[in-house]
């Protein structure tokens, strides 16, 4: 499996360099960067950076980025985007992984997530960020339930050839918050998605 740290902030790669190397890492990492040199990092065989041209600024151009970088993708069973000021906690991702495994009509897993809100040298609860699962058999259904709930999903654990093939019907969308959306329902529309009682992901904002 591979994850996505974006947004290329120096300081926030590094956290999170410095957070999953506590966390027991076992997945691949690839930072898609716009700055002339790559961060400075430790080396590692499974940390791969990649500098692309123009700025990463928005939903679109991140999956834009994404889909130029295909045939470096496809190589792996699951995908997970996050962003730079995000955390994937290991065991949530591995959970995931081992439902995924054993559920192929499954596109999709994830876990509770929650946002904080850090003030000076603490941290607080403002809320859970991901849309409980979406597991009905009928896509009617499950575009019924997330109208309802909303959130975000494109944060989940996703099957490689769901997730390539979401980034190319968006890829020539010009609209940021268009192509968020339309990531979201696409993904409901291709399969269902599992939301695991187990922690998954954390978000300090701002």
């Amino acid at each position: 499996k591979i994850i996505f740290a974006l947004k290329n902030r120096e300081s926030y790669v590094k956290k999170y360099l410095k957070n999953i190397k506590k966390d027991s890492m076992n997945y691949d990492l690839l930072i898609l960067i716009e700055n002339k040199k790559k961060i400075k990092i430790a080396k590692q065989k499974n940390i791969f950076q990649i500098q692309i041209k123009g700025k990463v600024k928005g939903m679109n151009s991140i999956f834009c980025n994404i889909y130029r970088f295909k045939n470096f993708i496809k190589n792996y069973k699951y995908v997970c985007f996050v962003e730079d000021d995000n955390f994937i906690f290991n065991k949530g991702l591995k959970a995931c992984e081992s439902f995924l495994n054993q559920n192929p009509t499954y596109v999709g897993c994830n876990g509770k997530s929650f946002l904080f809100e850090k003030s000076k040298n603490k941290a607080h609860l403002l809320n859970s960020y991901i849309s409980p699962r979406f597991d009905h058999a009928s896509v009617i259904e499950r575009l019924k339930k997330y109208n309802q709930l909303m959130g975000l999903v494109y944060y989940s654990l996703i099957r490689v050839n769901i997730f390539l093939k979401i980034c190319k019907k968006i890829n020539q969308i010009n609209d940021d918050n268009l192509s968020e959306i339309y990531f979201n329902y696409l993904f409901i529309i291709f399969g269902k998605l599992k939301n695991l009682n187990i922690l998954y992901l954390a978000r300090i904002y701002p």
